[in-house]
């Protein structure tokens, strides 16, 4: 038997992978030599409406039209909110910084990061999958962390799915506060190569633990371009095994067989790739009623501020609403005596003089504030050394 080593190409910017080639008595064969990638990206959640729309996704709040929810219990949650959502998490996160209470959050700053890291279909009965779930967890502590002690963990929220199409995968949200206590992702990822250095981080992580291979640095193949590489091959081309050379055909009838195997399954591929694109057009759209009540939710935030003007302006004229509700309590214990007092005589006498106090009163205030308006409108007298 002779075996012959062939590099296939794979999609642009991608590794090739390896084929073998046997020749044996009765056909050639046609196998595969698996090389199985670690995945990472980060995914910036600059708004309110980008934190509702990843915590609806990842528990599941919501329609996911691409998750099985036969295989709900395959999921796992591994750093757990406590049944907070992410939003009410970001907010006791900035709370217990010092620094957020005599400043005001950043208006184009980043909220958050997802970092999602995918195990490949191919090798989910090949490793230990709790040991990565936990290798995953503490790589990311190890590089979002810069100071646990005094601040916290970072990391809010983890999960698992393995219940959608493709490759399982973890979504982690990390606020990413820095070693001052200010949420600043620049801490981090400041520039590009940052991300390259996480990156290669991540990649020798999975390559020690779990053999998995790192991707070709310095690639401009983009995720969503390997992921639906790998969809394709997980769901077409690994699924199937290449057609055997039949006894007495020739290469001509063979290519033409491999060939119409090939295209029935670019046509299932095709099919499964057209269906994603609904999908994340339905998520885009989940996105969009959870920006417009984000808009809402400012809007009532904008009517607090008007209103609080008020009272501010009001407590400028009338005093603190303490002093007012003072001089409220007053009034009243006046109006009472005045209304219920034994001595009939007694009470005529005072309610009569209250009378032209209270008239007095309101004719020198008003003086008083006539006053205050012409010397406010009365130019200052220039001295003789000013002319």
């Amino acid at each position: 038997m002779a075996i012959i080593h062939i590099k296939t190409t794979k999609p642009q910017n991608i590794q090739p992978a390896l084929t073998e080639l046997s020749v044996e008595r009765g056909g050639i064969y046609i196998r595969r030599i698996k090389m199985a990638y670690s995945f990472m990206r980060i995914e910036k959640i600059k708004s309110v409406g980008g934190l509702v729309a990843a915590y609806r996704h990842d528990y599941r709040k919501g329609d996911t039209p691409n998750a099985d929810k036969t295989l709900a219990h395959l999921n796992d949650e591994i750093v757990s909110t406590n049944g907070k959502t992410y939003l009410e998490l970001f907010n006791e996160k900035m709370s217990s910084l010092e620094y957020y209470n005599t400043h005001a959050f950043r208006k184009n700053g980043i909220m958050a990061i997802e970092v999602v890291t995918v195990l490949p279909k191919s090798e989910e009965n090949n490793i230990n999958v709790e040991q990565w779930k936990q290798d995953n967890l503490k790589w990311l502590r190890d590089t979002f962390n810069a100071c646990p002690e005094k601040y916290g963990d970072n990391i809010i929220s983890m999960v698992y799915h393995a219940d959608e199409a493709g490759s399982t995968h973890c979504h982690a949200i990390v606020v990413p506060v820095d070693d001052k206590g200010k949420i600043n992702l620049s801490h981090y990822l400041d520039k590009r190569q940052d991300y390259v250095q996480m990156q290669t981080s991540y990649g020798r992580l999975m390559k020690k633990r779990h053999g998995l291979e790192r991707g070709v640095t310095g690639s401009k193949a983009k995720h969503k371009d390997i992921a639906r590489f790998y969809t394709e091959l997980n769901n077409a081309v690994y699924g199937i095994d290449p057609p055997v050379m039949k006894k007495g055909e020739t290469i001509d009838e063979y290519q033409k067989r491999v060939a119409e195997t090939m295209k029935n399954v670019r046509a299932a591929s095709l099919r499964e790739i057209k269906e994603r694109d609904t999908t994340i057009s339905q998520i885009r759209a989940e996105y969009k009623n959870d920006v417009e009540k984000d808009m809402e939710i400012i809007s009532l935030q904008k009517e607090l501020r008007r209103e609080r003007k008020k009272m501010e302006g009001l407590e400028h004229e009338f005093g603190s609403i303490s002093e007012i509700s003072r001089k409220c309590r007053t009034t009243e214990k006046m109006e009472h005596a005045l209304n219920n007092y034994p001595d009939e005589k007694k009470r005529s006498e005072v309610y009569s003089d209250y009378v032209t106090m209270l008239k007095w009163a309101e004719e020198d205030m008003k003086n008083v504030k006539k006053k205050k308006t012409k010397n406010k409108e009365k130019p200052e007298k220039m001295s003789g050394n000013e002319i």
